[in-house]
């Protein structure tokens, strides 16, 4: 029992500061808690982008690619064609 018991049920100042301390520390946490998660989200949407920036190289190499096969077929046409004349 505390030496400053209240008899009234109400908390002492002592119960009172305890209470005012673990909250600040409980609020802290839950803080650390809220930035770490919007760390972890930050990181995935950049984790999304460079997944889609990758994609989208990838989709423009195969385009290039083609391009290019378009461009020499066109060209050994071209020449097939010109020798013909």
């Amino acid at each position: 029992a505390s030496l400053e018991q209240s008899t009234d049920g109400s908390l002492t100042k002592s119960e009172w500061m305890t209470c005012k301390t673990k909250q600040s520390e409980v609020q802290r946490e839950a803080t650390k808690h809220r930035r770490r998660q919007e760390n972890l989200v930050t990181e995935a949407m950049q984790k999304l982008k460079q997944n889609q920036d990758i994609k989208t190289r990838g989709y423009m190499a195969v385009i290039n690619e083609e391009i290019s096969a378009c461009k020499s077929m066109h060209l050994m046409a071209t020449i097939k064609h010109s020798s013909k004349l």
